[in-house]
């Protein structure tokens, strides 16, 4: 099932696959369709519709990491697999729909996670409806200074975007979870359940001890 296609907008066959690492796309968008963009294989990196006030037009460029470890952020994890899309033109005030792409084993690396612990976790089998209320988008406005694609490389422009459960959806046909959101302005695109993904958790002082002096 994981090698199944799917058809593109303009007529040709995309391996239902993820992109297996690193890679990066300039695509022309359609109008009027969505338009997944691809690597040099035909496998999938993401999907871009055009939509809303301001809808994305023109050339588009989409980059994907797959990191081989789960990273951290201020010590919290997010998922290996992060993205970047950038139009060429009004990339700050461009609206489209994005859908973003994961796969199971990405999901559970993130949930087996020792930083995770305290934190909730993301889905881990197609009708987990906690684990997908608990899935964050952190989009960060602009692109990578070098080309890593790490969120230390952004400016520090950052918006939280919760998707709408029923846009969390697993497709078994292509085993992939797929993500969809409307956007304004272009970014990278980083998934993980905690809030102290932008913010570095409190510090907890546990089995303190010590003398408390009474004045």
């Amino acid at each position: 099932p994981a090698s199944a296609s799917v058809i593109s907008g303009n007529g040709f066959a995309i391996s239902g696959t993820l992109t297996p690492a690193d890679a990066n796309t300039i695509q022309t968008l359609s109008a009027t369709e969505a338009s997944h963009m691809v690597d040099a294989n035909c496998r999938m990196i993401t999907t871009v519709l055009a939509n809303g006030e301001n809808p994305v037009n023109g050339s588009i460029a989409g980059k994907v990491w797959v990191e081989d470890n789960v990273p951290l952020n201020n010590g919290v994890p997010y998922v290996g697999r992060h993205y970047e899309i950038t139009p060429a033109l009004n990339g700050s005030i461009a609206t489209a729909r994005v859908t973003l792409y994961f796969t199971q084993a990405e999901f559970d690396a993130y949930n087996n996670h020792p930083g995770t612990n305290n934190f909730e976790r993301l889905p881990a089998f197609p009708f987990d409806a906690q684990g997908k209320s608990n899935l964050l988008i952190f989009k960060y406005a602009g692109t990578s200074s070098d080309g890593t694609g790490l969120p230390s490389t952004y400016p520090q422009d950052i918006t939280v975007i919760d998707p709408d459960d029923e846009n969390i959806t697993w497709n078994e046909a292509l085993q992939r979870w797929e993500v969809s959101f409307d956007v304004t302005g272009f970014s990278g695109f980083m998934v993980s359940t905690s809030p102290y993904f932008i913010k570095a958790p409190p510090v907890l002082y546990t089995n303190w001890t010590g003398n408390i002096s009474e004045e």
